[in-house]
């Protein structure tokens, strides 16, 4: 279906959380995270993950 990336300021928690609420707001049946990784500035985590439909 797609992917998606997210920014984040805070904890790995976090960021998985906004990738959560993309994947709800494109209707998303599943997703799965492919890279959680904190940027060279500390306390900012990157993320990917790719969404899937049934």
């Amino acid at each position: 279906m797609g992917t998606v990336t997210a920014l984040e300021r805070g904890s790995p928690d976090d960021v998985e959380d906004a990738i959560k609420a993309k994947a709800v707001a494109a209707k998303a049946d599943y997703y799965v995270i492919i890279l959680v990784d904190e940027t060279i500035v500390t306390g900012q985590w990157y993320s990917q993950a790719i969404l899937y439909r049934k």
